[in-house]
């Protein structure tokens, strides 16, 4: 019984060491820095991931107005492609169907800078209009829509090949824009597959 007591004794008048006090302060103060490492290595995880997402978004928005715009482009084209045909089907004006089936409106190259001028002759009326009159009417109606449209830098241009042997003569029909913003002249513009719409016109 006496020595339980003094067991006790002793264990209770037990204290700690310098070099123990030590040891403990400085395991602790390692768990401090551990966890600050920890919560940096979080963050750079999640700002690596929130810098994808905002990738991702903004090639999805990219993409959206691409397609925007190429539905435009093709809208506009068609236009020019009516009016070519509507030109080669007067039947009461020979002398126009004659004239743009050798490329007349091969040289037609418009863009959305351009000022649209006034037209003396409307081809759609009863009287007609002569083949250049009929021409500077399209091409400035054209321009006209290529000014109202969204397509930033528009550029609209109509080309034409003659028949070669079996392979008969067409118009090819082009609408650029500046998809990435950076030309200053629609001049500049080249027909590539991010920025074009083109289409060819066979003549009936």
């Amino acid at each position: 019984m006496m020595n339980n007591l003094k067991n006790k004794k002793s264990l209770s008048s037990v204290e700690l060491s310098p070099t123990s006090i030590c040891q403990s302060r400085s395991l602790k103060a390692s768990h401090r820095g551990s966890g600050l490492i920890e919560v940096m290595v979080s963050l750079l995880i999640l700002g690596v991931g929130l810098l994808g997402m905002l990738s991702l978004q903004a090639n999805g928005l990219n993409g959206n107005q691409r397609a925007n715009f190429v539905t435009e482009a093709q809208l506009i084209a068609q236009d020019m492609a009516d009016r070519i045909i509507a030109t080669t089907s007067v039947a009461s004006s020979p002398l126009a169907n004659a004239d743009i089936r050798t490329g007349s409106y091969g040289d037609i190259d418009v863009e959305k800078s351009d000022l649209p001028n006034a037209a003396a002759c409307d081809p759609t009326s009863a009287a007609g209009c002569a083949p250049a009159a009929a021409k500077a009417y399209n091409q400035n109606e054209w321009l006209r829509i290529i000014r109202d449209s969204s397509l930033p830098s528009g550029r609209g241009l109509v080309l034409w090949t003659a028949a070669a042997g079996a392979v008969p003569a067409f118009y090819r029909v082009q609408v650029m824009w500046d998809q990435d913003r950076v030309i200053e002249d629609a001049t500049d513009a080249t027909c590539t597959l991010n920025n074009c719409f083109q289409m060819e016109v066979r003549l009936p």
